[in-house]
Parts: C-alpha cells; sequence; structure tokens
C-alpha cells in the first residue's frame, strides 16, 4: 500500500472518529472546527470515496443542529461549514442539499445580532451550554434611560434658575409624560419580536378534564366558605367541579367560556396544551432559553462569565432528571417485556444462541437462564437480571414473575410522574401497599405440617404447579412424584448436592428414574473387579502418572542406556511405593481426579482394588460428600484421612452407556435422578425445570405455609391494596391504586400468554372476589374462571412473598434515579 492510501486511510478514520463526537455536547464545536478544517485542505485532493464521506460528515452536522442543538454557537460553527461545503462540492444534488443548509442556518441566525468570537465561545459550568456574549439593550430601554436621565438633569437645574424656571419646568413636566406614556408604546414596539399570543387551551384536553362531585367530606375539609373563583358562587354538596391538572376546581359552565379564551388556570396560570404547533413550539424554545439563562446565572461571578470547559473526561457522560428517570424506566420496561411472554403454563419457549465459539443454542422458558444469557447495557435493566438471580438463587422459582411485576410497577410510577407526583411519594404508597398485600396473603396462608399425609399432597401440588409451565408439563405427575422423594429423603436439609441428576440422551422423558445412591459416570477399567461389597473408599486429588523433574528447563544428561533404564526403574520404584502408601490405608476402591497410568494401575489390580480415574472435581467432592470421606492428597499418615464408606459398587448399563452406582452410603439422604430425553436441549431444558422444582420443594418443607396458583394470591391481594388506597388521603392514595393495578397484570399477562380474553376473565375474578373464601382463578386448561383448591393448583408462599418484595424494592430503587453517569473506561497506559 503506497503513502497516499495510507494517509486516506488515516483521513476516513479521523472523520468516522469526528462524527461520533458530533454526539457529545461538550465536544460539537470543536469536531465542527476540526471538520472544516479537513474539509478545507483535504478535499481537492481527495478520491471519490474520500469526498463522499465528507459530505456524509457534513449532512450529520446538519441532521444533529436540526434535531438536538439549537444553540447560536452552534449554528453559526455549523454555517461556515455549510459555506465551505458548498463551495467545494460539483455534485448538483449535493450543492443544492448544502444551499437549503446555508438558508435553515441563517434563518436561526436572523433573530440575534451577535457576532461570536473565538475568545467568547466556551461552555457554562452548569449544563454545559455554548452562550455568546450579552446582547444589547433594546431601543426603546435605551431611549427611557436617557428621557429619565435628562428629565432629573432639567428638574435639578429648574431649582437653581428661577428665570429659565417656568420652560424649563415644561420641558421637565413633557419629558416625565413621554415617560409615563412608555408603558402603552412598549407593547406595540414589541409585538413584531415579542411572544405570540397564548391561543386557547386544546378541546381535547378540556373534554378530558376530570369532574368531580363535592361530598360533605370534601366541603368540610375545604371549609364553608370555599367558592367558584370565576363567578364567586359558594360550593355547596352535590355541586360537579372541573379540576385541572394543578388541582383547582371551577364550574363547568363557568370554566368552558374561559378556556375558549385562554389556555392556563385562572387562578395559578398553569398552562394546558393548545392546538396551535407554532405556539407550542415558541415555548420549547423559551424552555431551552430559560435553562440556557439559568446556566449563565450559575456560571457569573461578581458580573463577570466563569467559563469551564468540561468536569468530566471526553469518553463519559452523563444524564439528568427527566431523561434519566426516563432511560431507567424504559430500559427496566423491556426486559419485563422480554421475559412476559414466557409467564404461565402456556407461556413460549425462546431460543438463545451464542455468538461465541461453537455458536451453542439453548432453547428455555426459565427467565432467570433468559435474563443471564443477555448482554445488557441499560443500568436499571441489569438491576431487573440482579434480582432475577436472586429469586432463583433463593427460591428457585417465580423467576419470570419477579421481572414482570418490577415491570409493570415501574410502568404505572411512570404514569404517575407524568402526572408531577414526585417519586418519594410514589415510593411511599409502594411500600404501604406491600405491606398490606404481604398481611393478606398471611390471613389467607394453608399450613398442613403436622399431618404428614397432607403436607405430601401439598408438596405434590406445589411441585405440579411448578412443572406445568416447564417442558415436564406433560409428565408433571411422573416427574413431581420423583421431586417430592428426593426432597423428602434430605429430612429438613436444603442441600441439594446430595441429589444428583444425571442426563442420558436416548429414550423419552417418562423413562426418567430416580434411585437412591450416588451414580458416577465413568468406566470401570479392564482387569478390575466389577463387584465391591461393604466397600472402604479413598477419594483423592494427586498425580498418578510417571514422576516427572518438574524445574522448568532441567535436562538430564546420561551417558549410556544403562542410565536410561536405571532412571526408569527408578521411577516406577518411585509410583511403587506411593501406591504401597495408598494400599496402606486398607482400602478396596480408589478413586481420583486426575489420570492413572498403566503401571499403578495394574499395582492397584494385582492388590484387588478397584481403581477410577479421571473422575471430574464436581464428582469427586459429591462422593466424598456422600460417602462421608475427605479428599486427600498426601498419603503418609494413614490415620490422619477420613474414608468413605458404602455398601454395595457395581457397574450399571443406562441406555447403551456403563456407569458405577454407589448404593448404602453413608448419607443415607443421598440420591440420584437419571434424566432420559431426545436430545442434549430436551436434556437441559429438563435439568433446569427440575432443579427449580427441588428448589421450591426444599424451601417449602422449611417453610411449610402454601398458597393457592392460578393469579389467586395476586387478585386477593390487589383487593385488600384496593381498599387502602380508598382509606388514605393525598397523593399516596393515587400510588397505592398503580400498586394494584400492576398486581392484576399477572393474572393479565397469564390470561394474554394462553391466548383468553384477559378483561373478560380479569373482570369475572374481580367480581369472584368480593364474595367471602372465594378461591377463584384462572384456568387456562379450561379457559375460564375455575376453583383453584379443586383443580390442586397451590404456590409456595416463600415464593410469592419473595416475588413481592425483590419486585417492590427493585422498583423502589429504580424510581429514585435522577441521574446516570457513565464513568469513561480506564486506558492501558503504555510502559516501556
Amino acid at each position: 500500500m503506497d503513502a497516499a492510501s495510507l494517509s486516506e486511510e488515516s483521513l476516513k478514520l479521523e472523520l468516522d472518529d469526528l462524527q461520533k463526537q458530533l454526539n457529545k455536547k461538550l465536544r460539537f464545536e470543536a469536531s465542527v472546527r476540526s471538520i472544516h478544517s479537513l474539509l478545507r485542505d483535504r478535499y481537492a485532493s481527495s478520491s471519490p470515496s474520500l469526498r463522499k464521506q465528507f459530505y456524509t460528515v457534513v449532512s450529520r452536522v446538519a441532521t444533529v443542529l436540526k434535531t438536538r442543538y439549537t444553540a447560536t454557537g452552534f449554528w453559526v460553527a455549523g454555517l461556515s461549514l455549510f459555506e465551505e461545503a458548498e463551495r467545494l462540492v460539483s455534485d448538483a444534488s449535493e450543492k443544492k442539499h448544502l444551499k437549503s443548509c446555508i438558508e435553515q442556518a441563517k434563518e436561526q441566525l436572523t433573530e440575534v445580532d451577535i457576532q461570536p468570537t473565538e475568545s467568547s465561545r466556551g461552555y457554562l459550568f452548569e449544563g454545559h451550554l455554548t452562550v455568546d456574549r450579552e446582547p444589547p439593550q433594546p431601543q426603546w430601554l435605551v431611549q427611557q434611560n436617557l428621557m429619565s436621565a435628562f428629565s432629573s438633569i432639567v428638574a435639578g437645574e429648574s431649582s437653581n434658575a428661577d428665570a429659565v424656571g417656568n420652560v424649563l419646568g415644561e420641558t421637565a413636566n413633557l419629558m416625565q409624560e413621554l415617560i409615563n406614556g412608555l408603558d402603552s408604546i412598549i407593547p406595540e414596539i414589541l409585538e413584531d419580536g415579542g411572544p405570540p399570543r397564548a391561543p386557547p387551551a386544546s378541546k381535547e384536553v378540556v373534554e378530558k378534564l376530570p369532574v368531580i362531585v363535592f361530598s360533605e367530606e370534601m366541603l368540610k375539609k375545604l371549609g364553608a366558605e370555599v367558592e367558584c373563583c370565576i363567578c364567586k358562587e359558594n360550593l355547596v354538596v352535590g355541586d360537579k367541579m372541573q379540576e385541572l391538572p394543578c388541582k383547582h376546581t371551577f364550574h363547568p359552565p363557568c370554566l368552558k367560556p374561559w378556556l375558549d379564551e385562554h389556555n392556563s388556570c385562572p387562578i395559578c396560570r398553569h398552562e394546558l396544551p393548545t392546538d396551535d404547533q407554532k405556539y407550542e413550539s415558541w415555548k420549547e424554545r423559551e424552555k431551552e432559553a430559560e435553562e440556557e439563562r439559568k446556566g449563565a446565572e450559575n456560571a457569573v461571578r461578581g458580573g463577570e462569565y466563569m467559563y469551564i470547559d468540561k468536569i468530566f473526561k471526553d469518553d463519559a457522560s452523563e444524564e439528568k432528571g427527566e431523561r434519566a428517570r426516563m432511560a431507567s424506566f424504559i430500559g427496566a420496561m423491556a426486559v419485563a417485556d422480554l421475559v412476559k411472554s414466557t409467564l404461565g403454563p402456556k407461556g413460549m419457549d425462546k431460543i438463545l444462541q451464542s455468538t461465541g465459539r461453537g455458536h451453542s443454542v439453548t432453547v428455555t422458558n426459565d427467565g432467570a437462564t433468559i435474563l443471564k444469557s443477555l448482554h445488557i447495557d441499560n443500568p436499571a435493566a441489569k438491576v431487573l437480571v440482579d434480582i432475577s438471580k436472586v429469586q432463583d438463587d433463593e427460591v428457585g422459582d417465580g423467576t419470570t414473575s419477579v421481572v414482570v411485576l418490577a415491570g409493570e410497577l415501574l410502568r404505572e410510577a411512570e404514569k404517575l410522574v407524568t402526572s408531577k407526583i414526585h417519586p418519594m411519594t410514589i415510593i411511599a404508597g409502594y411500600r404501604m401497599a406491600a405491606e398490606c398485600a404481604r398481611d393478606a396473603l398471611l390471613k389467607r396462608v394453608i399450613d398442613n405440617k403436622e399431618n404428614a399425609e397432607k403436607f405430601r399432597s401439598d408438596l405434590m401440588k406445589i411441585a405440579m404447579t411448578t412443572l406445568c409451565s416447564k417442558i415436564l408439563s406433560q409428565d408433571k405427575e411422573h416427574f413431581a412424584e420423583m421431586a417430592v422423594d428426593a426432597v423428602l429423603r434430605l429430612k429438613g436439609s436444603t442441600n441439594l448436592e446430595a441429589i444428583q441428576i444425571i442426563k442420558k440422551p436416548g429414550g423419552s422423558l417418562r423413562d426418567s428414574f430416580l434411585d437412591e445412591g450416588f451414580i458416577l459416570d465413568k468406566k470401570i477399567g479392564i482387569g478390575q473387579p466389577k463387584r465391591i461389597e461393604n466397600a472402604k473408599i479413598l477419594v483423592a486429588n494427586t498425580a498418578m502418572d510417571t514422576d516427572k523433574v518438574k524445574i522448568y528447563g532441567a535436562r538430564v544428561r546420561v551417558d549410556s542406556m544403562t542410565k536410561v533404564a536405571e532412571i526408569e526403574g527408578a521411577e516406577k520404584e518411585k509410583m511403587k511405593d506411593k501406591v504401597n502408601k495408598i494400599l496402606a490405608h486398607g482400602i478396596n476402591c480408589f478413586v481420583n481426579r486426575q489420570l492413572i497410568y498403566n503401571f499403578p494401575e495394574e499395582l492397584f489390580a494385582d492388590a484387588g482394588v478397584l481403581a477410577i480415574e479421571h473422575a471430574d472435581f464436581e464428582g469427586i467432592e459429591r462422593l466424598g460428600l456422600v460417602t462421608g470421606g475427605e479428599i486427600a492428597s498426601t498419603f503418609d499418615n494413614p490415620e490422619s484421612v477420613k474414608l468413605g464408606h458404602c455398601k454395595l459398587i457395581e457397574e450399571i448399563m443406562i441406555g447403551e452407556d456403563k456407569l458405577i452406582h454407589f448404593s448404602g452410603v453413608e448419607m443415607g439422604q443421598a440420591c440420584s435422578i437419571v434424566l432420559r430425553g431426545a436430545s442434549h436441549h430436551v436434556l437441559d431444558e429438563a435439568e433446569r425445570s427440575l432443579h427449580d422444582a427441588l428448589c421450591v420443594l426444599s424451601q417449602t418443607v422449611n417453610d411449610s405455609r402454601v398458597l393457592l396458583g392460578g393469579g389467586w394470591p395476586e387478585m386477593v391481594m390487589a383487593k385488600e391494596v384496593d381498599e387502602l388506597a380508598r382509606k388514605t388521603a393525598g397523593k399516596k392514595s393515587h400510588a397505592i391504586e398503580a400498586f394494584s393495578r400492576a398486581l392484576v397484570a399477572i393474572p393479565t399477562t397469564i390470561a394474554d400468554n394462553a391466548g383468553l380474553d384477559s378483561a373478560e376473565l380479569v373482570a369475572q375474578l374481580r367480581a369472584e372476589h368480593h364474595t367471602e373464601g372465594c378461591n377463584a382463578g384462572i384456568d387456562v386448561i379450561s379457559g375460564a374462571v375455575g376453583d383453584m383448591e379443586e383443580r390442586g393448583i397451590y404456590e409456595a408462599f416463600k415464593v410469592k412473598q419473595a416475588v413481592l418484595l425483590s419486585a417492590t424494592e427493585a422498583a423502589e430503587m429504580i424510581l429514585r434515579v435522577d441521574e446516570i453517569i457513565t464513568c469513561a473506561p480506564r486506558r492501558r497506559e503504555d510502559r516501556m
């Protein structure tokens, strides 16, 4: 590649970098100036492809100016760039586009009679806004100041000179009249360049204003002298009043004529939206200008502008206030919507494809598995991913429900924030609602811990409810029986390490079975005993290959083959001594994590000891746990090594594979579940489903309280929360009502995912739950509202409690956010 090509490549990279920097407000003007300089110096000698890239970058500058940055300094920099580009380009369409950009830039600058210089540009501390020099005072204000000064001088001189006092006095009076008359002249002067006349409020907005009927309680609260501020009539019980967003109320017949001419509240001048797009655009510009002025005021010290270039590094960014809060809401709701379709017995699966080597594929509807596989950039969305992981670790189930509920709480909170309710008020309401919802569940829990038969029945129903939304739903009775038997063997322990799950492709899911003891997925070597009774097992992690000189770079030189044979003999003797030390423990089974080479394997076979090599680390950890042994690495002191014991070791066949079965292990509650299935994808999803059921059951054995399922808990909680909202005064009641609506979103989603009419079913549910002792929930099999107790749909109380509290805490955390700061990545320093 020649020098010219290299130069063009570097220039293209530089243009790409400058185009990226256009999106950062702090770097915009500097980037535009750099593009202008490169355009002026390099365009004439550039290739056609590079000229096209120049035009693309200039077009991007125009787009950013039209849509994002409207400050005067930015348009001045853009105008000079457009003029230079228009002078250089030769393509007719490009010239036409650049001319339109120049005209738009000049239109933006016509109202500003300032010529900014390089020294006047900079960034203010507050908001980092570009500011030019202060504009000159309006001409009418200059005239008024001059006439005021002249009048005071004339009045002063007239007191000293009696002779001309009358003339000068008349002049002073005339000047004073002129000053007084300016009040009526100023509006005419400002008519062309001043603010437009406010149009009437939007008719659509006026029609949607809420109507309140005054009750005795409201009248007592407001006082007997309360009146309509337009007609001045006292209010009485039964009066219908229209309420503006500012919470002021008026008679509808009085308010309508006012809003037909104005767009604001008669009391506080709170403005309503209008249908006049020109006026709304002017309001937006005024708002931006006000923010710019506030930034200038915060930066002024002693009457001078204090310019600060920047606070953060170049790659850092920040979002404040409403933008930060909306970014958090949108990110969290997007994650909730992503997993919402997997909720319930009829939820759909997702295919997760890895971008790494092999492009591995996972098919699942487990919320935690889906979210763990995502690479998420939004910080609020990461909060929801974390609560899903914690839910999976703590109770095993409800990973999708917790994310969906948190997303719905934030969706409702967004509406309240838009209605000008402060986030801290929403948080206070959410806390009250969460406590009320938890109390409602506590009143309706079922506990059959004292009755073993009923408790086992509850566990079976919980297991089948958990599995009905998984791939095992077709054989849920079979797998629920296996899961309950396995968990009850633990005798109250939550250590699921004692339950081993082995996956073997082949057969159908129905062929899966539960076996007591431990199964190791290894074969017994040739010449080894195939069956051992009353086994004494030594579990080890040691090197059983030929010992080498483990010094980097070491070499052994010999001068004959005899010496080589002597070294080999010494190595064999050393290995023989190691095997003898192991045999001195009085064992008949040796399990090693590392390889066992031919010579030591032969020695073990001669001694009648079963030697199992290359057991994976998880395998020997679990084997040591269930047999009561400890993993050893040195063998000099046999009395300090704890051996494992079991009644029988034998080789078994599962499908076409041979495995080693340890039965009668010391840890009596240990068992193994062997899963059969058509493919590895099916087996992986079956293992995740069964693991969720085992986790829920092990937690239920400790906390035996259970609830009905199928949306029943959410409707019970929503009913109690609604009643609390009616009793609560103030804006917190809006947040409590929103919490109730978010709870109802769970049964709504279950019905939607089953293809049912969610609005009809939820309305029926709400009506049913107003009767005492109602057990109604959504039965997606029959597609109607049914009795959950009769259908055996149960859920663990601990799962529902964790979903409720985790979702509320996550929503509260995200609601508190008012600024997002993205830190600049740490750069690796060049070191010699």
